[in-house]
Order: C-alpha cells, then sequence, then structure tokens
C-alpha cells in the first residue's frame, strides 16, 4: 500500500515537470553594433549602463523599413569553449518578426522607449528611437535558449546584403523565486 502510494506521488511529480516553465533571468554582457555591408540603413547605437548591464541608447533607422527587408536572427550557446549553434535561426520578413518575434519576447521589457508597440510598428518608419534602462525580461525563453552563456546576432538583411544589426552576448540563469 505504501509502495503504491509512493509510486503515485512519483508519478505527480514526474508528469508536472512537464507542466513547470523555467523562468530565467538574463544579463546581458556585451552589445557591439554591426555596420552595413555598403551602407547602415539601420544604426544600434546602443550601450550597457550599471553594474546591471542596462541597455541604453538609440536605433536610428535612415530609410523605412517594410517586407522588402528580412531580419535575420540567430542564437548560439558556448559550450566546453566553443559557441555551438542552436537550431532557432531564423529569417523572417520584417512584419512577420515584429508580430512573432518583437512582441512576444522583446516588447514587454522596453518599458522607457519611444519604439512603436508591434501592431503600430509597421512599417518601422524612419527616425530616432530610444530605449532607456532595458533589463530583459526572459520568463518565455526557456524553449529557445540554455543556461548560461548565449550568443545572438541580428542582422537586418535585403536581397542578402546586410544593412545593420548587432551582436550581443548573455548569461542566463534560473531566477531565484
Amino acid at each position: 500500500m505504501l509502495l503504491k502510494l509512493f509510486n503515485s506521488l512519483l508519478f505527480l511529480a514526474i508528469a508536472s515537470l512537464g507542466f513547470v516553465r523555467a523562468v530565467y533571468d538574463v544579463r546581458i554582457e556585451t552589445f557591439n553594433k554591426i555596420e552595413g555591408d555598403t551602407e547602415t540603413l539601420m544604426e544600434f547605437n546602443l550601450r550597457l549602463i550599471g553594474r546591471q548591464h542596462l541597455l541604453n541608447g538609440t536605433i536610428v533607422n535612415h530609410v523605412n523599413f517594410d517586407d522588402t527587408f528580412d531580419i535575420f536572427w540567430k542564437i548560439d550557446t558556448f559550450v566546453n569553449g566553443e559557441w555551438k549553434p542552436t537550431p532557432f535561426g531564423v529569417r523572417l520578413s520584417f512584419s512577420a518578426f515584429l508580430v512573432n518575434f518583437y512582441e512576444k519576447y522583446c516588447e514587454s521589457s522596453f518599458k522607457d522607449s519611444n519604439i512603436p508597440k508591434s501592431k503600430e510598428a509597421y512599417p518601422f518608419k524612419k527616425g530616432e528611437y530610444y530605449l532607456k534602462n532595458v533589463e530583459f525580461k526572459a520568463d518565455n525563453w526557456a524553449a529557445y535558449i540554455r543556461r548560461g552563456h548565449n550568443r545572438f546576432d541580428f542582422y537586418v538583411m535585403k536581397n542578402n546584403i546586410t544593412y545593420g544589426g548587432f551582436v550581443s552576448t548573455g548569461f542566463l540563469i534560473d531566477r531565484n523565486t
């Protein structure tokens, strides 16, 4: 009887692990902008500030960004002293990126910013947009990113030519709750 009770509790505990979402804290370690191949149409003039490494600065669009531009996004993870690619390299049209990535994973982190909300941001208009004290919320990143060091490469492209972007590294740890 006691063995059946133990087995039932063990089964419930193991089954519940499948429904628990991992919650991470992320600390951005580096942020470096990428210049365009021929010209830079989107400038990421951002830097990390303070002990918390909060992201501050501006994004300058020199043109309106519509679906003639693509976003290429890839994530690498640091394993055994080497950067290993993850299966999450994605190339999306600009509007698909805003809806499928920016809105779901980034928008809630931009509290003090004049970047339009994803539904208002298309096309992403020419102009200068600021970010102030951005600390990324990684609550829903667990399905895509491993704990530890990760590198995020972001490119704005058109006809396989890069027109700007950034490379950033971050460290993800389990949140202490």
